[in-house]
């Protein structure tokens, strides 16, 4: 009780209230008193209905009305519930965010929102993920890093030192340049122009182009995945992701990678370390890490539309997390298990679209690029 914030004293009050309120009439009904969602107070009344038909209450204490929809990412929403449980189908069978739309008969950007605040929610009720027990696994895989979004001309050019990569022929670079007032480039200086219109990799350095994900897994099926940095990992990142995560009779079983070595000696964790082309070795192996890896590269592909932005890359991971821990269930259980986790979690992970737009990367970007973008 000590570590509950007010706010929680709050919700656990009024939730002991409601409780009672529901023994003492002998169970649910429609007359039952609902806690006020401000203040937790049950003198609560009906107050009409909205616009959507969705009765509205008022509290007769903090005089503010609400609906049961309130604190949730329904709230000030104009979708119905047939259209939102289309959406829980979409993210779970992983439909592009066009055919979302379609079916919910709205635009690319409300299912854009829409998706991304479910992920939020997720996120925050499950941010930490997983701690290992037993043998463990841990490798990191790679993803490019994708600015899918981006229209700011001067973000690419001037900050990053390329072009956006959807410019295909040389034409149509030259043509952008031109544009976006960069005349002087393509006609004064042909060494820039050169490296913009060919440059493959913008960073230079090994895989400095790319977002390295961490990620572990250990035999009783505990996962962990989250993006860690741009280029190769450190021993740092490492310490800042894997902390006080390992049980102290854990095992540590990874590649040929040299970053994990000074993590397992400081936390005193048994240190398995496989050759490179070394398979297994007795017990041990990156079989399980390595088959996860697999199914993210079916989730979220090298190329083409379901490539995710690297700013929202820990949403679309959270999620990749939470159908590999329900992955026992069927699509149509998952999409009601999804449902279900946010209905019951209200106030949890509620996120507005200038929240989402405006949020920082959430990896070490090395200095090597902003941290808002």
């Amino acid at each position: 009780m000590k570590n509950l914030t007010d706010e929680e004293i709050a919700k656990l009050f009024s939730e002991v209230e409601v409780e009672k309120a529901a023994r003492t009439k002998g169970g649910t009904n429609e007359n039952q008193m609902i806690a006020c969602l401000h203040c937790g107070s049950i003198a609560t009344v009906k107050s009409g209905k909205t616009a959507a038909g969705t009765q509205r209450y008022i509290c007769k204490d903090c005089r503010k009305t609400f609906t049961p929809k309130t604190n949730t990412i329904f709230a000030n929403s104009n979708l119905n519930q047939a259209q939102w449980v289309e959406i829980f189908k979409g993210i779970v069978e992983r439909h592009s965010l066009a055919a979302i739309a379609k079916e919910i008969n709205m635009s690319i950007k409300c299912a854009w929102y829409n998706k991304h605040k479910i992920q939020t929610v997720l996120l925050a009720l499950f941010g930490e993920q997983d701690t290992f027990q037993d043998i463990v696994e841990c490798d990191e895989c790679f993803t490019r890093l994708s600015f899918k979004g981006k229209r700011d001309p001067y973000f690419f050019i001037d900050h990053l030192g390329r072009l956006p990569r959807h410019r295909r022929s040389r034409t149509d670079k030259i043509q952008y340049l031109t544009e976006h007032g960069h005349s002087e480039i393509v006609y004064n200086d042909p060494e820039k122009l050169e490296r913009l219109l060919y440059g493959s990799n913008f960073l230079p350095g090994t895989n400095k182009d790319a977002v390295c994900i961490l990620s572990g897994k250990d035999r009783s099926g505990n996962l962990y995945i989250s993006p860690a940095c741009l280029g190769n990992a450190e021993p740092r990142h490492i310490q800042a992701h894997f902390q006080e995560r390992f049980a102290p009779d854990a095992i540590l079983v990874t590649d040929s990678s040299k970053v994990y070595s000074s993590f397992a000696k400081s936390h005193n964790l048994k240190y398995e370390k496989l050759d490179s082309g070394q398979h297994s070795r007795g017990p041990y192996s990156l079989s399980r890490i390595n088959s996860g890896h697999s199914n993210f590269r079916d989730y979220m592909p090298k190329g083409g539309k379901n490539l995710l932005a690297t700013k929202y890359l820990d949403l679309g991971l959270i999620f990749f997390w939470w159908q590999e821990k329900n992955k026992h269930l069927t699509q149509s259980e998952q999409v009601e298990a999804l449902q279900k986790c946010i209905t019951d979690n209200p106030g949890v992970g509620i996120t507005t679209y200038r929240q989402l737009r405006h949020r920082p990367l959430t990896l070490d970007t090395k200095g090597l690029i902003p941290q808002y973008v």
